[in-house]
């Protein structure tokens, strides 16, 4: 896997529901295609998003706004658990920069203007010197990097740790974030610069090939078509292991162009005692592959992930017409 994580923030509410750690970050409809975004109204502001394991190399991408610039602040950074390492950074005249633990290692000769979205993309090697690598682009061009440098602020040389930040030092300022991904170097699928991408959210609209959980009302699809889902209110149900639900979902907006990847969410909990463990569905043609991980429910709701870089039934890489054939589900391994 290269991808690690990817965000559209159209879903969902509460922001602890998919990031480790907030403060101040909170969804609101100011996106820049007219849908959601993360925001922060303060400098103090983050969401924090502990990975699953360490990166010497990390690349982000994300489109941001702010609507003042009148002092400097952290737009994106990759930390050794609390400690920063390598971050993006904007000063007091809009230049962008690349700094270690808030030392300086670059600066842009561009600016960028308030109430303006930008797609910056940052990707950094954390090491000493001449080790340490970093790059940091806007709108596909680069502005700034350091070559040869030292980008690691600890002892550790990796990241553990992906950060989003609140607006500049003043109360008065908020920034936005939109249309975010993140991936490592390694497994030859998106493992370098994605370029600006949109990551867009498409959910239930009809009965799919397989509907073997229970409803609470209606039709299965119309029980889990909420944005937010709304939990207990409506939901679909089942008890015996290897039963499936899967569900025809709403075309992807754009009609040219390419997918990257496909991301499941499942919504789920378990309601009594004992183990029980759910995996995601996908159904591109005629077969249903339960090929993500093996998700372990808890007794609270919460979203269990799973990643799908290539279609697995014509061997290759997803398109948009693969896409919107293709019904997504979910199924109870045990």
């Amino acid at each position: 896997m290269t991808l690690l994580f990817c965000d559209s923030f159209d879903y969902y509410t509460t922001v602890l529901q998919k990031w480790t750690t907030t403060s101040g970050g909170s969804i609101t409809n100011n996106g820049r295609n007219g849908t959601d975004s993360m925001r922060f109204s303060q400098c103090t502001n983050y969401s924090r998003l502990v990975l699953d394991s360490t990166y010497q190399t990390l690349t982000a991408g994300v489109a941001f706004k702010i609507t003042l610039i009148g002092d400097s602040g952290r737009i994106i950074s990759f930390n050794d658990s609390a400690s920063y390492q390598c971050e993006c950074n904007y000063d007091i005249l809009g230049h962008l920069t690349i700094t270690r633990n808030g030392t300086v290692l670059a600066t842009s000769t561009g600016h960028i203007m308030a109430e303006t979205w930008y797609y910056i993309e940052f990707q950094a090697t954390i090491d000493d010197a001449p080790n340490g690598q970093a790059i940091l682009k806007v709108n596909g061009t680069t502005w700034a990097s350091v070559v040869n440098g030292d980008t690691k602020n600890t002892v550790n040389a990796y990241t553990n740790v992906f950060q989003l930040h609140g607006g500049a030092d003043s109360s008065f300022n908020a920034s936005y974030y939109d249309d975010l991904y993140l991936c490592d170097d390694a497994g030859g699928f998106n493992d370098d610069f994605l370029g600006d991408v949109r990551v867009e959210c498409i959910m239930p609209e009809g009965a799919g090939a397989t509907t073997d959980w229970d409803p609470s009302a209606g039709a299965n699809w119309e029980c889990v078509d909420e944005i937010p889902p709304d939990s207990d209110t409506t939901y679909v149900s089942t008890a015996t292991a290897t039963e499936v639900d899967t569900y025809e979902f709403g075309d992807v907006t754009p009609t040219t162009g390419t997918v990257l990847a496909v991301v499941t969410y499942m919504f789920a909990r378990k309601d009594d005692a004992g183990a029980r463990v759910i995996n995601s569905v996908v159904r591109p043609v005629a077969t249903d592959y339960a090929s993500g991980a093996s998700h372990s429910v808890g007794d609270s709701y919460a979203y269990y992930p799973d990643l799908y870089e290539e279609n697995e039934e014509v061997a290759g890489v997803w398109t948009i017409a693969t896409v919107n054939a293709s019904e997504f589900g979910i199924k109870l391994e045990s």
